[in-house]
């Protein structure tokens, strides 16, 4: 008994010695060039942090400044800016957050769904279809669409309730599916180059390493950007005080723009106009770049000359660095409006993470509270390269936190809805 008592009392106090151990916080400060926080310097690195984390900047006088913490093994080894923000007139405390006291065990849930294996014809494109009448199957339901290559294609059925036999079937077709959206396009599947070529001016080298993009699944998406009006619709609130309905919805933070699609979403499918399937939602920065190019590899969805710029786009060294109507200039050639410019506009991505070297299959990260902005601003007087009119290219990238709305003199952000089907994450390397 006494020997029980003795360990007991012995592994007590290794938890309390391990808690106690468990991780020291990192230290930072900031420096702040022109009003704009332009560099972080690591006091301490800490340790104990098994993932890096959240960095915040706390008063100096400003807004929108945000960074990301870089790991070397578990300590903070560096603090990168992702945007600098303005108006700091003096320099803000650094928040870098605890490491954890303890690290939760994942919990493990199986659930078991069908798995559909599609071979045919490369190139081609078929629609996945199910129906829950095992008798005598009359209407088919549309699970979603994709396009063969080299390999059989695998999709796993999410939507079918637990319990509940489905009937499959698989239809090629190279057309749109019934119930399109007005004010949307079709973009049917697809591959792509995504990322830059080496020596495109503006080019973010580390960020835009270019690689093949297959998509697999069709999807609308809208031909402007939200308008204030379709958002104040839905939400019942006015976005960024804007005057005029055919504003772009400006000061959108992420979770403003998924709560939309959400409710848009639920409208629709009680209203009984959302395909089966389908849900609106936030495009992924390979569907976004995907319809952004239009079958382009240029450094715009125009060509190469950042001079014509003024006939698609509203973007930085214009007459004008205020928000205009949607669809005022000449489309890309998908049909797209303001794809470059106004607006910038949020995708579901979280980042930063660098492109790999290889191809892949309807790419989606979505592992960090940071996410990307596509398409550039029309006040981006200067990009996160420095470069203008140059953070408009279809490649040029940009990460943001959800709660980011904008910068009076940088940024201002809006989103365009795509209706689709889910998407699940993939691997971020």
């Amino acid at each position: 008994m006494q020997t029980r008592l003795l360990l007991s009392a012995v592994v007590s106090l290794l938890l309390l010695m391990l808690r106690a151990e468990a991780g020291r916080q990192a230290l930072a400060t900031a420096t702040v060039t022109s009003g704009q926080v332009s560099g972080v310097i690591v006091v301490d690195g800490g340790d104990g942090y098994p993932f890096p984390p959240l960095v915040t900047f706390v008063g100096g006088g400003g807004t929108g400044a945000t960074a990301v913490a870089v790991l070397t093994g578990t300590s903070v080894s560096s603090v990168v800016v992702t945007a600098p923000g303005d108006g700091y007139s003096s320099t803000p405390a650094v928040s870098i957050a605890s490491p954890p006291a303890s690290i939760e065990p994942a919990v493990l849930q199986i659930d078991t769904v069908p798995r559909l294996t599609i071979t045919g014809m490369r190139g081609t494109t078929n629609a996945v279809q199910w129906s829950d009448d095992l008798i005598s199957p009359g209407q088919w339901n549309l699970l979603t669409n994709v396009l063969l290559g080299d390999q059989p294609t695998v999709i796993l059925d999410i939507t079918a309730p637990a319990g509940v036999r489905r009937l499959y079937r698989v239809v090629t077709t190279n057309g749109e599916p019934a119930g399109r959206p007005p004010g949307f396009v079709w973009i049917p599947p697809g591959q792509f180059i995504m990322g830059s070529p080496l020596g495109e001016d503006g080019r973010f080298a580390s960020h835009e390493i270019q690689h093949p993009v297959v998509i697999t699944r069709g999807f609308w998406i809208s031909r402007t950007e939200t308008t204030a009006g379709q958002y104040g619709d839905v939400m019942k609130r006015n976005p960024g005080a804007l005057t005029d309905p055919r504003f772009p919805a400006a000061r959108m933070t992420w979770r403003d723009a998924t709560n939309y699609c959400h409710l848009v979403t639920q409208a629709e499918a009680a209203a009984g106009r959302l395909p089966p399937g389908f849900i609106y939602r936030l495009p992924t920065e390979g569907e976004w770049e995907y319809t952004a190019r239009a079958g382009t590899e240029t450094t715009f969805s125009f060509g190469n000359n950042p001079l014509d710029l003024p006939k698609y786009g509203w973007g930085p060294d214009m007459p004008t660095n205020s928000l205009q109507f949607v669809g005022s200039l000449l489309p890309n050639p998908w049909g797209l409006f303001d794809v470059h410019g106004n607006a910038a506009e949020w995708c579901l991505d979280a980042g930063p993470f660098p492109y790999p070297l290889w191809e892949q299959t309807d790419p989606f990260p979505n592992a960090s509270s940071f996410r990307a902005v596509r398409g550039g601003a029309v006040r981006e007087t200067t990009s996160q390269n420095g470069f203008g009119p140059l953070a408009l290219r279809s490649a040029s990238r940009l990460w943001l936190s959800e709660r980011s709305v904008d910068n009076q003199d940088f940024y201002v952000i809006g989103f365009r809805a795509v209706l689709g089907t889910p998407v699940l994450p993939t691997d971020s390397n």
